[in-house]
């Protein structure tokens, strides 16, 4: 019964293409109508919704079960009718027909025996009969489809000949399967890696959503992670038997190349369709088993599950000879083209002593080091080193055959990395000399930033290697990179913009690299206070990454760590990150899509940053938790570091003071990074914690340390933000006080702004600031507390707390003005009541439009709407009434 329930409450949630009402509405009124749609596409609970509703309204159906058994009885569908009615169908008298309209409900009608649908197609059109009729459509091509062809062809002719209407059931799109997700019982306890792996492998199906969303929470329950789960699926479980279902009506080529994409994730289009017919690959595209990742290079993804249920459903033995095919032929074309993920799968198949044509030891040396470096590559790329280490390990003889080669200082490098990961220590990587490495392996080695690690100077390094690279872009702009980013971590801001601002324009550069600068120049700008610098850096970053020319390279990894480098920019500036929600939500099904387990956690450690930027706490710790419960070697810099504590000094802020410190000190204990950012966002962190453990003598101290750190560094947001946490602790003074407005003077945030005046209510006692709590008044500087009434009790305020997906309003408006809760209750949108602030600030319509970016046009357009709504005669009134509110709030007299 319970399953039942699940099964209504999903399928009730229709769109334009399933209303059962309709349906009724149309088969009363004497029309036949035909429901086509792919398998789980929701066919058969439309049809017996509407047998209930037909049942209800007094008009009892007959309802007929026709099924492979019987498909080749004559009449057999008929016959096992137990309903007497049926008879009537095959009664030639005239007099009949006088008679009601029988009306039909026929599901999988194309599996009907030919004479029992010829016998209700001649019912149909004798008006004789009324019918709903449901016939699957296969997603690809059918191995059953010339068994059924003569029988669909025969009821689709009563829609072509105008004697049915026709309804065609789409598949689930992201948006729908989030809402039908949803309604499953226990979803909510899922974290968004799972939702998106759920909704990925559902394939479009509702069958499938449900099957895979009450298998994971039923692992969830049993103290497991349902995405290990969901990597292990029983074959005769509820779950198993709809993916046998659902991979069976492929055809058996079409199953051989599911089987073999899925075993060659990220495979290139070009590469795969060497060993495939492109017209074969081009159909599981279309049948959506199998995606691309949409640049110029369309690499592919198979989806895990119907691969797998694939490969069972293979003869014994069939998808071995097909990789063996494939591995002699890349193998023996002698490096004329080379696939990654071939040579990975052929490095498994070696390492794992498993049956492969061309066997290790008759390959040749330099072949051979070739595949074990990218099985290495890969291996340390997905967070597993232990695995890195032994795909990089050689024997002897390959190990003499390629000395003094790229390849051995490319084993080396990978090699050594894993060591220290599995180490946490630093020492492999010291006897490792960058001089010595070619140009690519000298990219991977900054790209790892194997130089930080080892303790290198990176202008030192810059300054020695960039002369013999000088007609190498894409390695010369990597040492650039390297100086930018370890300025950052010394938190010199000016010379790692100074080091990244060249970075992002040059179009000869690898595009992580690219990427890598603008994130490094956009994350000074926002710790300086220039956002429309920084949102510039962003915007540019978004276009790199939506371009079909993207490098393959920049993965879901690459783009998951932009994302959260974007939020933590919007964070200190105080601004809102656009479209955050449905673009993590994209992200995360294309990680989950990849498999990739560094991105997969990177995507819990995103959602925890978007949630506690809401306020969200119990979101941010089931994200968080989900997340660092999946932890492993990520190599990502110190971003995810920063994000951690970020979400730790917000739960300090909440009041959930266990959880904050339990996660600063995994933050702690899993990052490689001693640099003085790491060090300045932990004191910060430890500063909160204290403050809301009572302690605030240590929480000063700690505040105190925060603040020396980022003095003089080219910081100035992120140094008033430490001078307000001193202020608000209670350590502050008018000379303080004077610093920051010099500092929010010069910065073009809100946020500087209204930290300073915050921090002026502290120093002076106004708002009732002397009675709050240190705590209380910190938790006043967080953007997501900005103008919430409740702020000064984050327990008694069931929106923070409640687990809805997606970013709040930070309370600054864009162009730098705190949001007045007075005004939305005046009608004026978000665009309106931020113009209104610059015009009560005194700006002209001409500074507000260059300010915003707007033609003057439009800003006047925007006063006028304004002015309308608020039933202001002027504009200088409209000013007056804008500036009257905000005192009135700072007043207290509004929103308590």
């Amino acid at each position: 019964m319970a399953d039942r329930t699940v099964d209504h409450r999903i399928d009730t949630i229709v769109g334009a293409d399933r209303d059962p009402a309709r349906l009724t509405r149309a088969v009363l009124s004497g029309t036949t109508v035909l429901v086509a749609g792919p398998l789980g596409s929701g066919k058969s609970h439309l049809l017996r919704t509407v047998t209930e509703e037909l049942e209800r309204r007094g008009t009892p159906p007959i309802v007929v079960r026709p099924g492979p058994v019987l498909s080749s009885v004559p009449f057999g569908a008929l016959t096992s009718c137990p309903d007497l009615r049926g008879e009537l169908l095959r009664d030639d008298d005239d007099a009949a027909s006088a008679a009601e309209p029988i009306v039909l409900i026929i599901d999988d009608a194309h599996t009907l025996d030919s004479e029992s649908a010829e016998q209700i197609a001649r019912a149909i059109y004798r008006r004789r009969a009324v019918a709903l009729l449901a016939i699957a459509v296969p997603r690809a091509r059918d191995r059953r489809a010339r068994d059924t062809a003569a029988t669909a062809s025969a009821l689709v002719d009563l829609w072509s000949h105008g004697f049915a209407e026709r309804i065609d059931l789409r598949e689930l799109v992201a948006s729908d399967a989030e809402r039908l997700l949803d309604q499953v019982p226990g979803v909510d306890r899922l974290d968004s890696a799972v939702r998106a792996a759920v909704i990925g492998l559902a394939d479009g199906s509702r069958v499938l959503l449900r099957e895979f969303a009450a298998y994971a929470t039923a692992a969830l329950a049993d103290g497991r992670d349902p995405l290990d789960a969901l990597e292990e699926i029983p074959r005769h479980s509820r779950l198993g038997d709809a993916l046998y279902e659902h991979v069976a009506e492929l055809t058996p080529g079409d199953r051989e190349a599911l089987a073999l994409l899925g075993r060659l994730p990220r495979i290139e289009y070009a590469d795969a369709t060497r060993f495939l017919s492109a017209k074969l690959v081009d159909g599981l595209i279309s049948a959506g088993v199998v995606q691309h990742d949409g640049t110029i290079r369309r690499r592919l993804f198979a989806n895990a599950a119907l691969a797998g249920e694939a490969e069972h459903q293979l003869a014994p033995g069939r998808l071995d000879e097909t990789i063996d095919s494939a591995a002699s032929r890349m193998i023996g074309a002698h490096g004329s083209w080379w696939s990654i993920p071939l040579a990975v799968l052929i490095a498994q198949r070696w390492h794992g002593g498993r049956h492969l044509a061309v066997a290790a030891q008759d390959a040749a040396p330099a072949l051979r080091a070739r595949v074990a470096l990218d099985a290495a590559r890969r291996a340390n790329d997905d967070g597993e080193p232990m695995l890195a280490v032994a795909y990089a390990t050689l024997d002897d003889s390959v190990a003499k055959g390629i000395q003094g080669s790229g390849l051995e200082g490319a084993l080396q490098l990978e090699r050594q990395w894993a060591q220290s990961a599995i180490l946490r220590s630093s020492a492999p990587l010291a006897g490792l000399d960058p001089a010595a490495l070619d140009g690519p392996t000298l990219r991977r080695y900054l790209r790892l930033r194997a130089h930080v690690l080892a303790g290198l100077n990176a202008m030192t390094l810059r300054d020695t290697l960039q002369p013999a690279f000088a007609d190498d872009p894409r390695t010369a702009a990597e040492l650039d990179l390297a100086v930018a980013e370890c300025a950052a971590m010394r938190m010199d801001w000016a010379q790692a913009e100074a080091a990244a601002s060249h970075i992002g324009d040059d179009a000869n550069v690898d595009g992580v690299t690219q990427l890598r600068g603008l994130l490094v120049s956009a994350l000074a700008r926002a710790y300086d206070g220039v956002w429309a610098d920084c949102a510039g850096q962003l915007e540019r970053a978004h276009r790199l990454m939506r371009a079909p020319s993207a490098p393959g390279t920049l993965g879901a990894s690459e783009r998951m760590v932009a994302l959260g480098i974007e939020l933590l920019a919007a964070q200190t500036a105080g601004f809102e990150s656009a479209g955050v929600t449905d673009r993590l939500r994209d992200e995360t099904v294309l990680a989950s899509r990849e498999g990739v387990g560094p991105a997969i956690v990177l995507a819990g450690l995103v959602a925890g940053l978007a949630h506690a930027r809401a306020g969200n706490a119990d979101g941010a710790i089931s994200e968080i938790r989900a997340a660092t419960g999946r932890s492993m070697q990520l190599s990502f810099g110190p971003a995810v570091a920063l994000m951690q504590l970020s979400v730790a000094r917000t739960l300090a802020l909440l009041d959930r003071t266990g959880e904050a410190r339990s996660l600063l000190r995994h933050a702690v204990e899993t990052t490689t990074w001693s640099a003085a950012l790491i060090r300045h966002e932990q004191a910060l962190t430890e500063s909160c914690i204290l403050a809301a453990e009572g302690q605030t003598h240590e929480a000063i101290d700690l505040a105190q340390e925060a603040r020396g750190l980022s003095d003089d560094v080219g910081a100035r947001l992120m140094h008033l933000r430490d001078l307000y946490q001193v202020t608000a602790l209670g350590a502050g003074d008018d000379v303080v006080l004077h610093r920051m407005r010099r500092i929010a003077d010069a910065t073009d945030t809100a946020a500087a702004h209204a930290l300073t005046e915050r921090a002026a209510a502290v120093l002076r006692g106004r708002k009732n600031m002397a009675r709050r709590s240190p705590i209380e008044r910190l938790r006043l500087g967080a953007a997501w507390a900005s103008g919430r009434a409740d702020a000064e009790s984050p327990r008694r305020a069931p929106g923070a707390l409640r687990p809805a997906f997606g970013l709040r309003p930070t309370g600054m408006l864009a162009g730098g003005a705190p949001v007045n809760p007075v005004q939305p209750a005046l009608g004026l949108t978000r665009r309106e009541r931020e113009i209104a602030h610059l015009v009560a600030e005194g700006l002209t319509n001409r500074e507000i439009a260059e300010r915003l970016y707007l033609s003057v046009r439009t800003v006047e357009s925007h006063v006028y709407q304004a002015r309308a709504k608020v039933g202001a005669r002027s504009r200088n009134e409209l000013g007056r009434l804008v500036g009257r509110a905000t005192e009135d709030r700072r007043d207290g007299t509004h929103g308590r």
